[in-house]
């Protein structure tokens, strides 16, 4: 019996090696100096960004943080099942916008035009915003395909599954140790972040 192929949005050595020194300029750097973005739009975008990329841990770990920050499941679910958006709020803008450039990243370029959207994305937003979105989605899409592709390497070890291009398993390997140590330290801050938020609604359930 045939196994599953995996199609999911991966990263190989060589685009890894390539990327990480803007991975590490704009996730440690820029993200953090560009001008203010409303924290619920980015969170949105991130939850966008990973259900296009089909990563269920991104997208689940950016559900803790987007309620953490305000966003509602019905919103949160609305994003999920690709539900419409009012097309003239900001919100809309953005997540086509970010639909679009990641698309675009990935070199499934769609029939919509990336000048077209971020035409649109300038009525509403300022250069420094626009500048920021963009490097929410390369933050993102780098993050969902890196864990992407340690979900291949568990798969293709248990022999569950297989790839349309035969990848070497010394050469995921290789890769899931050098995306440990931008991986590892991102869980472990979530996960804290999770147990913060309980924390604090315990305590207020206890007030009440």
């Amino acid at each position: 019996m045939a196994k599953p192929i995996f199609r999911k949005n991966i990263i190989t050595l060589k685009e890894f090696l390539y990327s990480i020194p803007r991975y590490i300029k704009y996730r440690f750097l820029k993200v953090n100096t560009l001008g203010y973005l409303d924290p619920q739009i980015a969170e949105k975008i991130r939850l966008e960004i990973a259900k296009i990329n089909d990563c269920k841990y991104c997208f689940h770990a950016h559900e803790i943080v987007a309620e953490f920050v305000g966003v509602d499941g019905d919103e949160i679910k609305t994003i999920k099942l690709a539900e419409k958006i009012d097309k003239n709020s900001k919100e809309w803008l953005a997540l086509d916008f970010a639909r679009i450039y990641v698309n675009e990243l990935n070199d499934r370029p769609l029939f919509d035009s990336l000048e077209d959207a971020l035409a649109r994305l300038k009525t509403k937003f300022t250069d420094k915003q626009i500048e920021k979105i963009k490097t929410i989605v390369y933050v993102m899409n780098f993050n969902n395909r890196s864990m992407n592709t340690i979900e291949l390497l568990i798969l293709r070890l248990s022999g569950k599954v297989e790839t349309e291009e035969k990848r070497s398993i010394l050469g995921i390997m290789v890769l899931m140790a050098l995306l440990s140590v931008v991986a590892v330290p991102r869980i472990f801050r979530l996960e804290m972040m999770n147990l913060r938020n309980k924390i604090k609604a315990r305590r207020g359930n206890r007030k009440k």
